[in-house]
């Protein structure tokens, strides 16, 4: 998601009817602002991050971001009635801020998760997949130039929808992450959780309880507990 959202603009700027329907160009200012309006959306997304990702939980973060770039697009993709450039910017400033969120959301969710003996595996081609995102955003991009007419840019645009779409109406039929279920006070929810998915249905697997310790050591750390609580529980 967060690949194809990023790379798609570049793209674009070489679509000669996106270029004529906004009445731009592919270089100066004007190309300029429409391209940093998704990078300002995503740092002035910044200090909602943590707290939609560490008080409710990782998969409503990656769910309030995939829902916002939802929205963006909806923005952007509905200029074809107006041709609005102000209105796409807000649509893209909208997208970055979702983004900002999900991306970071994604991400510690797949850390947390991932069993402890793939999670360098797990994590090494959730990164390398940011590059499989933007490598679709421009066979998008070229395929539609085919097309001919305002749909050679409205399709991939519309695209932005995809990827976050699937998160949105997968995320909750996903385990949440045990690390937050932990420190968040839902302990037995996350022991359940390593028991199930790490520990293989064995509550006294040495995955669960390396796991288990590692938390209760991060609580100590954190100032969360103290000492006499992890002593006797």
């Amino acid at each position: 998601m967060n690949g194809f959202d990023g790379s798609l603009f570049n793209g674009l700027t070489a679509n000669k009817q996106f270029l004529s329907f906004f009445h731009g160009s592919n270089n100066g200012i004007w190309a300029g602002i429409v391209s940093a309006m998704y990078q300002i959306g995503g740092v002035c997304a910044l200090p909602f991050v943590g707290p939609c990702i560490d008080t409710w939980g990782r998969r409503v973060g990656m769910f309030i971001g995939g829902f916002l770039i939802i929205m963006g697009t909806v923005i952007t993709g509905t200029t074809i009635h107006n041709a609005s450039i102000g209105q796409f910017e807000g649509g893209r400033f909208l997208l970055g801020f979702g983004v900002s969120i999900a991306s970071a959301a994604g991400p510690i969710y797949v850390v947390e998760t991932s069993h402890p003996a793939f999670r360098g595996v797990v994590t090494a081609y959730c990164n390398t997949f940011w590059f499989t995102g933007s490598i679709l955003a421009s066979g998008a991009v070229r395929g539609a130039l085919n097309l001919g007419g305002n749909i050679s840019w409205q399709l991939p645009v519309w695209l932005q929808m995809l990827f976050s779409g699937l998160i949105c109406l997968f995320c909750f039929f996903i385990p949440e992450s045990p690390r937050w279920l932990y420190v968040s006070g839902k302990r037995d929810k996350a022991i359940a959780t390593l028991t199930k998915w790490h520990g293989y249905g064995n509550p006294e697997s040495a995955w669960v309880k390396l796991q288990l310790q590692e938390y209760e050591e991060y609580l100590i750390m954190d100032g969360a507990v103290s000492q006499h609580e992890y002593a006797y529980g």
